[in-house]
Parts: C-alpha cells; structure tokens; sequence
C-alpha cells in the first residue's frame, strides 16, 4: 500500500473549502416522487419540506444535478430517512461504466494521474459532514460488531465519481451489524439496482427503525425460524448490544447463528459514542411511478437487526435460492410509516397499502452485479460521470464542488 498521507491531507483541506451539498432541499426535488415538495418525506408529523424538530435536511449535489437527500437526526446521529431515485441511463448493460470502491477512493487519493494509474488501495473517503450540528466520530463503530451502512449505497451512484464519493459522508451511515450490511442488506441493494436497470426509473426510501420491530407481522417469527427474543430492543445504548455480541462471540463456534460476523469488544468502544441508540431494524421502500401508460407499483421490506445471523433463511425455503433471504421481510409500505414516523406521502395511499406485487415478485432471482467481465480499462473510464482522465486531484474536487 503506497503512503497517501500528502495526499489525505490535501483532500481534507479542499474537502474544507468546497461545499458538497446544499440544506435547501428544494436543489433535490428530483430524487422525489412528481419531482415536488409533496413527495418529501414528512417525519412525526411535520409538513413535507421541513426537517422534524433540530433535524437537518441535506440535499448532496454538485453544480449540474442531485444524487441523493436525507433527514439527518441530530439526536440519533444518523438519517431517519434517505431517498434518492435510479435511472437505467446511468448504466450500461454491462455495468461497466461504473467504479468500484477502491478506484474512487485512489481517484481522490492520488495527487496526479500516474499516482492514480498506480494506485490500488488509499485512504478511506468516509468523512465528518461539515454542516452537520452533531457529527459522528470516523471510528464510532469500531469494536462495537457494527459497521457504518450507507443508506445511500455506493453501487447505486458508482455511475458518478462525484456520487459515489458523497455516498462516504456520516450524515448517510447507520450502524449495521457485519453480517447484516455484507448479506442481506447488500443482496436487497443489489435486487434494487437490478430492478432499475431492467424496468425503469425508480425511486428508493430507505432508513433506520427505533421502535419495537412488529416481529407479528412476519410469519418467520410465527413459525419460530427466527426467534423474537434475539431483535435488539428498543432504546438500548449501543454499549449494552456490544456487551451481548462480545458473550456471544465467545460463547458459540464459527458458523453458528448467533457468531457475530466481528468481534466486539466493550471495553475498546468509542466513549463518544457508547449511548448512541442502535436501531431496531431498516426499511427500504421501492416505487415505480408508472410512464408511458404504465401502473405504478410499490414494494416495501422491514429487515429486524437481531443477534441472530439471517442469512441461512433461504436454506429453510425451496422456493429461494442463495442471496434472497430479504424476500422473506416483504411489508406493506403504510406499516413501514406507522413503525418508523415516516410519511410517504408522495407515494398513493393505494400503493402504501400493497403488500407482494407481483411486478416485482415475478422477477424473483434477478439480482445481478455490476462490472461483470469488466476490463477497467481507460475506454470505460470515460464512460464514468464526472472521470476526469488525467486530472490532478484540484481538478477533480473541483468538479464536485457545489458553488
């Protein structure tokens, strides 16, 4: 791994003195439904628009279009709702005209473009939002079992060297268990974008749960393949989950269903962040807004975050083959509101009240990735939003800039 210290330190300095994203999230309209304020989700009652009690709004842009809004909670230190829309323009057939991880993080980690063509692994891009009245720590889940879960994924604005590295602010990390964000999570994320790039413009809702998770509603509770009991409670510190998952690691073998997928250790948490309240469970929202003459449809999943690992689920049911246990967590969208205070408003009522449209049903066991048979070669590099070939570092977070 080559020394990016010169230039994390210049990332963080022109990072400092760009603004990235805009509180006014009328520069976001677009990642709603009709493209209008109505479509803004409402939290706890407030008028669509405005941010619930010393919530904040971020609209993340740059000078041209918008990527993606959220409302971010000052008290729990993370988004009580992230909605951003995908388009199938965005992506070749192929997925090739997308980056991975690792290539946005050298492309602002390098100084100049042979640093870049030589690069293979830099510094992280998650970093501290600047307009954020109460910020996480970069290692606030450090040792605590969890990982820091965009809500706002990176695959879905890969498309965009400028997106994809707005996807690493604070403002749009919950905290997920390991095993939860590298399985199920990400295989729902992937069904997302595959549905997207196959069916049309689409707009994604997604956020955390403090409630008590309404295990009732879910027949894998009902008929005990997942055990109640084993769902974080509500309004529990995050130093108390850290503590169950620490006996946990010890206490059963690898491979068992309560192993956590990291080690946590109580004693090495971040005191800053030690009574940080642990969500529940998640939510993800998907509507299709009808063109062209066609229906509009609308799916919802409610995933629990439990001490249980939940992706064996598919091994229970014939019907489901590898990476779709997140089928399993299908909800009606109204339910979804009526646990996390979120209203969707600019989505129908009729279409909140459906449960298992078979618009998407039907398309069970598409899920595909992006970059397959990809060549990384420069030819699909300017095929890349906002790629600048040969770009020094200034120019690159220039073109990021929101003015």
């Amino acid at each position: 791994m080559k020394n990016f210290t010169t230039c994390a330190l210049s990332l963080i300095v022109l990072l400092g003195s760009t603004k990235i994203f805009s509180n006014d999230i009328q520069e976001c309209l677009d990642q709603f439904p009709g493209h209008a304020v109505s479509g803004v989700p409402s939290v706890q009652g407030s008028p669509p628009g405005i941010p619930y009690n010393d919530n904040q709004h971020f609209c993340f842009r740059d000078n041209n279009q918008s990527y993606f809004a959220l409302e971010y909670s000052n008290h729990y230190q993370m988004p009580v709702w992230v909605a951003y829309k995908l388009s199938p323009n965005n992506y070749a057939n192929s997925g090739c005209n997308t980056v991975t991880e690792a290539q946005v993080e050298c492309y602002f980690g390098s100084i100049n473009w042979s640093e870049f063509e030589q690069c293979r692994e830099s510094n992280s891009l998650f970093h501290q939002e600047p307009g954020a009245l109460n910020n996480l720590d970069l290692n606030a889940f450090e040792y605590s079992g969890h990982v820091r879960a965009p809500l706002a994924p990176f695959a879905a604005f890969s498309w965009s060297a400028c997106a994809a590295k707005k996807t690493f602010s604070t403002v749009n990390a919950v905290p997920q268990t390991a095993s939860l964000h590298q399985t199920v999570w990400r295989d729902l994320d992937a069904q997302i974008l595959t549905w997207a790039r196959d069916k049309g413009e689409l707009f994604v809702f997604s956020g955390p749960i403090f409630h008590e998770f309404p295990y009732e509603s879910f027949t894998l509770f009902q008929n005990r393949v997942l055990d109640p009991a084993k769902i974080y409670p509500s309004a529990t510190p995050l130093r108390r989950i850290v503590g169950k998952h620490y006996d946990n690691f010890r206490r059963y073998a690898q491979g068992d269903i309560l192993r956590p997928a990291l080690e946590a250790i109580p004693s090495k948490i971040n005191p800053n962040h030690k009574n940080l309240i642990v969500p529940t469970g998640f939510f993800k929202i998907v509507y299709f807004p009808g063109e062209n003459g066609n229906s509009p449809h609308t799916i919802a999943f409610l995933i629990p975050h439990s001490f249980e690992n939940l992706d064996f689920i598919s091994d229970k049911f014939s019907y489901l083959k590898d990476k779709q246990d997140f089928w399993k967590f299908m909800a009606r969208a109204d339910l979804v509101e009526q646990i996390s205070g979120v209203s969707f408003s600019g989505i129908p009522k009729e279409q909140r009240a459906s449960w298992g449209d078979p618009w998407y049903l039907n398309t069970r066991g598409s899920a595909r990735p992006l970059r397959e048979n990809c060549s990384n070669s420069v030819q699909e590099f300017e095929q890349v939003s906002h790629f600048l070939i040969g770009s020094t570092l200034d120019a690159r977070i220039a073109e990021c800039a929101t003015n």
